[in-house]
């Protein structure tokens, strides 16, 4: 009996982190969209927390390596205001989308 119960309960923490991810990723892309919409092809600052920084560095991976260099260096601040240009974010979206 315990063990169905481990069981169900580590079933349970698992579809409860890939909710979490998806809500995760929901998010990013509609902050990203938003943030595209908002400055319609120029320049600006996107303000991201040290999570979403580490999350977008993770999916870029290989796909952007200056892109990801960049950005990581904003992974350890709580709160960041990211200079990101039109194709970068663009970039950003395409790689967030196909994740």
């Amino acid at each position: 009996m315990n063990l169905s119960l481990e069981t169900l309960l580590q079933e349970r923490s698992l579809d409860l982190e890939a909710a979490r991810a998806k809500t995760a990723k929901s998010a990013l892309l509609k902050k990203l969209t938003d943030f595209r919409s908002l400055h319609q092809n120029r320049t600006g600052n996107l303000r991201l927390d040290g999570s979403e920084v580490a999350r977008l560095v993770e999916l870029i991976g290989d796909k952007n390596p200056a892109l990801a260099q960049r950005l990581s260096g904003y992974r350890n601040q709580l709160r960041s205001e990211i200079t990101l240009l039109p194709h970068e974010v663009n970039s950003l979206i395409a790689i967030v989308e196909r994740s």
